[in-house]
């Protein structure tokens, strides 16, 4: 009996262990031939929600793969000037970041972040994706121009958040501080535009140090964009103060920042501004 038990636990043991490679070996069949990616990404996706395979270096690996091959076909059909999903080719291009982003952390969990191969792999994979970051700032101003906040704020949340992954490291110095601000710029009004005070304020600090619109405001006295960095700079202390911390010696009626009212002069009337001055949107 105990036998028989202890061939039992060996099965079931082993049963993880066949899944994760019939969906690497399925993954790499789809990724030679070009075909059936979704359903490999989706297949691996699956395997990485189960606990036991959640950091598994070779599926994380697998699954950037997929997704860069879906990216790079995309890539090669917009540079061939062929008719592609521009919405589906950008979600990609976020999908492909965050992927090896997860597989860096990964291989920094099972190896440490000084190990030497840890250290090669991040170098390769962000040389590589480097060459690709700005098309997620260019996905957000898609997003926006189609009036997908939710899915603009994304792909700019993403560009910005490369500046604190370990993976980019190496490359932060080098990162255009003004598109970084302008991308936060962006983030505050994709938040503005889906009633979203957090995804609004996420990075408006940041937003606050475009010197562009920081000059824009002190030249142009009479448009919307000095009233636009003062309530933003309210809206900071706001938040940094917190009605949290002081809620019992806080007038709400007279500290609430209502960033949404429609009588103020709103975000939406400033980034409209810009559009009709900056067909590139910045």
């Amino acid at each position: 009996m105990m036998r028989l038990l202890i061939f039992v636990v060996a099965c079931l043991s082993v049963i993880p262990s066949l899944a994760q490679k019939k969906e690497i070996s399925q993954a790499k069949a789809s990724i030679k031939s070009k075909s059936n990616l979704e359903k490999a990404e989706n297949d691996l996706r699956k395997l990485l929600k189960d606990s036991t395979h959640r950091e598994d270096v070779k599926i994380h690996t697998a699954l950037t793969n997929v997704v860069r091959t879906q990216y790079e076909i995309n890539n090669e059909k917009m540079y061939l000037k062929q008719a592609i999903d521009t919405a589906s080719f950008f979600t990609t291009t976020r999908k492909m970041f965050l992927a090896y982003e997860a597989l860096d952390s990964a291989e920094a969990g099972l190896l440490g972040n000084g190990n030497i191969t840890t250290a090669k792999s991040r170098k390769k994979n962000a040389t590589l994706l480097e060459k690709y970051r700005q098309n997620l700032y260019n996905g957000g101003l898609y997003f926006v121009r189609n009036a997908k906040y939710k899915d603009a704020f994304n792909s700019f949340d993403t560009y910005i958040d490369c500046m604190r992954q370990p993976l980019f490291s190496a490359h932060v110095a080098s990162f255009d501080t003004t598109t970084m601000s302008t991308a936060a710029f962006w983030t505050l009004f994709c938040g503005y535009k889906i009633n979203n005070p957090q995804m609004a304020l996420k990075y408006a600090d940041l937003a606050l140090k475009n010197e562009k619109y920081r000059s824009r405001s002190q030249k142009e006295s009479g448009t919307e964009y000095p009233h636009f960095f003062a309530l933003a700079d309210k809206m900071i202390k706001y938040e940094v103060s917190g009605s949290k911390n002081n809620s019992r010696t806080r007038n709400p009626k007279e500290d609430r920042i209502d960033l949404y009212h429609k009588d103020d002069l709103t975000i939406g009337i400033i980034a409209y501004q810009h559009k009709k001055r900056n067909r590139n949107y910045g």
